[in-house]
């Protein structure tokens, strides 16, 4: 049953965001880096929780350039560079959303469990997307 939308993934460059962040640190506050070393080391394995924090800690740009690619453009599009954190963890929260519409779209709804998982995972981009 191709009549279900599965979202494509909102696809970043790489980014130093730990670099970004430490020379943040270095040039605009009087605190020394070591300081802040615990909290720039983990911010991968908590990326959204670290975002939101950094975000409520930091102003927004930072001199940070992450460059997005359109999600609905085809595939030789133009990505677009936006400069500060405001936005990542509302990509974070897409890409989320993104992962449990396209489980939704790849159920079996021919039987009544299937039609039941993809409605419960179809749920789980519609919160996310009112965030």
């Amino acid at each position: 049953m191709p009549n279900h939308l599965g979202i494509p993934f909102k696809k970043a460059n790489a980014t130093s965001v730990r670099a970004s962040v430490r020379d943040y640190i270095l040039g605009q506050t009087e605190d020394h880096v070591d300081a802040y070393r615990a909290d720039i080391a983990h911010l991968r394995p908590r990326y959204h929780a670290q975002l939101v924090f950094i975000v409520a800690k930091l102003p927004s740009d930072i001199n940070l350039e992450i460059a997005y690619s359109h999600v609905f453009a085809p595939p030789p599009s133009i990505p677009i560079t936006l400069r500060g954190f405001a936005f990542e963890p509302a990509a974070v929260l897409f890409n989320l959303a993104t992962l449990y519409s396209q489980r939704a779209a790849a159920e079996d709804r021919a039987n009544q469990g299937g039609l039941k998982r993809a409605s419960s995972y179809y749920q789980v981009p519609s919160s996310s997307m009112m965030f």
